[in-house]
């Protein structure tokens, strides 16, 4: 079975803003030649009819017949596209069988005019002597079928000009006329030679044709190129605007899923948070500790890639963080990693998503603090006398291996008064300064240890996010979030 190809939603509006132009312009375009065909034809209709001649009223009628076919003709058309909604199909259809139609009725009223007019083919006069004795020869009136191609020549060339003035067509829409125009008169040149009406040399009125035709199709082609450059632009910045309005409230959603500071209890908690776009990939959650299970748990996670996909696939992992707490609000870091691995690696790899995650286990009573980490950049945990520790990886990254063969160790260390936990996101030490040079953990320890030289340890996340940032010079490159953990005496 052949696929059927959809159009992208910008061929959608633009079809659509393209077909209420088409109508707008086909009831313009019948108005202008109804008043066109008034005001030419007129004159020669009245100045025939008047004429004491019989070819002359002769002529007069069948030129007023023509015109009133002409005019009803466009009245049909524009009555027809007025009253019903027609589509961009319909209405080119629509306007080249009105455009034929009109050429048709033009070239036969003409001829026949021309025939009526100048019956026969003219008799070459003698030449007669002037003052002087000079022979002066009288110029031949034309055949009238010469006469005849050249009106043809004109009248089409003028019909398809105007059409092309009006209509909004394709360089490729504005042909398909053209080309019907060009077959009519060279039948017409073409029968007139045959029957030695009309020299051989007439026959150069079919490429007079071209010419003619080739102003409406420059306008054409410069007038739709506009428009759909203009569109495009018009439905980028519209699609822009809707886009960033979302994204707005999406990070709005988004942040929701982050829990509040912690500036009150035994445990304090401090983050700081900069997406790269306006949603990212970076997640906290907090299990909070209660009077049977006394430990507080906190998972840093960070989804491979960014924006929109990262941010979906992170509403998916704290959907199966509450299930796992639920279940086990004990749980383990090792606990917990493991079953974010099972769901990443179920669900999530074939499609090459996976994350690093930190997960933490404080007790508030003693202070004991548990970790796992899976690929998740080593966290700084800072003694009340400066010394720096680092809590490494102690497995790979989640969803790589499979749920069987996960294995997390849970490494214990003791949180006491002073000493202070940071954790972050990789989106922290890979910033790249204006040169290219990666900071790299080095550098964030530098850094760690230059922020952790104030008292205030409610500061130190936004001000090392500020110190990145202050290295990178640029926009944010990656999504980075700061976390710092410690207890309160």
């Amino acid at each position: 079975m052949t696929a059927v190809p959809i159009p992208s939603e910008l061929e959608l509006e633009m079809n659509s803003e393209r077909s209420r132009w088409l109508r707008r312009r086909l009831l313009y375009l019948c108005v202008v030649g109804i008043v066109l065909t008034v005001l030419l034809d007129a004159p020669d209709i009245i100045h025939h009819l008047m004429g004491a001649d019989r070819l002359h009223r002769r002529a007069g009628w069948i030129q007023a017949i023509e015109c009133q076919l002409i005019v009803a003709i466009y009245a049909v058309t524009w009555s027809y596209a007025r009253t019903r909604k027609l589509r961009q199909g319909p209405l080119l259809r629509l306007v080249f069988w009105m455009l034929i139609t009109v050429a048709l009725v033009e070239l036969v009223g003409q001829r026949l005019t021309i025939e009526v007019l100048l019956p026969g083919t003219p008799v070459p006069v003698r030449a007669f002597p002037a003052e002087g004795g000079t022979s002066i020869a009288p110029m031949a009136t034309p055949s009238p079928a010469l006469l005849a191609g050249i009106s043809a020549m004109l009248v089409l060339g003028f019909d398809h000009f105007l059409a092309c003035l009006f209509m909004p067509w394709t360089v490729l829409e504005a042909l398909r006329p053209a080309c019907v125009l060009l077959v009519l008169l060279s039948l017409e040149v073409s029968i007139d030679v045959i029957g030695r009406r009309l020299p051989r040399g007439g026959l150069l009125l079919v490429p007079g044709l071209c010419c003619g035709l080739v102003p409406g199709l420059l306008i054409c082609w410069w007038r739709f190129s506009r428009f759909r450059s203009g569109f495009r632009l018009r439905f980028e910045s519209g699609q822009y605007r809707r886009l960033q309005t979302e994204l707005t409230s999406a990070r709005r959603l988004h942040e929701a899923l982050l829990p509040p500071q912690r500036r009150e209890g035994p445990i304090r908690l401090y983050y700081a948070y900069e997406p790269m776009r306006q949603i990212g990939g970076d997640l906290l959650f907090v299990h909070p500790a209660s009077a049977a299970h006394p430990a507080l748990s906190v998972i840093v996670l960070d989804v491979t890639g960014h924006g929109i996909a990262a941010a979906l696939t992170v509403n998916r992992l704290v959907g199966e963080l509450e299930r796992l707490f639920a279940e086990s609000p004990d749980a383990s870091p090792d606990a917990i990693l493991r079953g974010l691995n099972r769901y990443i690696a179920l669900t999530l790899a074939r499609h090459s998503i996976y994350a690093t995650a930190l997960c933490l286990h404080l007790d508030t009573r003693t202070g004991t603090l548990r970790w796992a980490n899976g690929g998740h950049p080593p966290a700084f945990l800072r003694r009340a006398d400066g010394r720096l520790e680092e809590l490494g990886a102690s497995a790979p990254l989640l969803g790589v291996l499979d749920a069987d063969q996960f294995l997390e160790e849970t490494p214990a260390t003791t949180l006491h008064p002073g000493d202070v936990l940071l954790a972050y996101t990789d989106g922290v030490f890979e910033a790249v300064d204006p040169d290219g040079r990666q900071l790299g953990i080095d550098g964030l320890r530098r850094f760690v240890q230059e922020v952790c030289a104030s008292d205030h340890r409610h500061e130190w996340p936004g001000r090392l996010l500020e110190r990145v940032l202050r290295y990178r010079q640029s926009s944010v490159e990656d999504d980075t979030l700061v976390v710092a953990l410690y207890p309160v005496t």
